[in-house]
């Protein structure tokens, strides 16, 4: 019986991992840091964009959900109900 031999993943630092998740992390990772970037040129903090994208990612591929997180930050988004100004930040940063 012939094994697969396990890999490290440089995006990722996950250990012993296949060829399949090399590729398909390496897309998730450009993916996400291209969504929070975006969300940066809107002042919007990393963390926030990424929780963001991570909700997209559930039903959409990793392109999609930056495609769907770059429009709904141009619709001016805001991850909260209200108007509690701590957790809104500045549209026109």
């Amino acid at each position: 019986m012939e094994t697969t031999p396990k890999l490290n993943c440089a995006a990722c630092g996950g250990h012993d991992v296949t060829e399949s998740h090399l590729h398909r992390c390496q897309i998730v990772t450009a993916e996400r840091g291209a969504a929070v970037a975006y969300g940066e040129t809107y002042g919007v903090p990393a963390v926030t964009t990424a929780d963001l994208w991570a909700h997209f990612g559930h039903v959409a591929s990793p392109q999609d959900a930056t495609r769907i997180v770059r429009q709904v930050l141009d619709l001016g988004w805001r991850p909260v109900v209200g108007k509690d100004p701590r957790r809104l930040w500045d549209r026109e940063a």
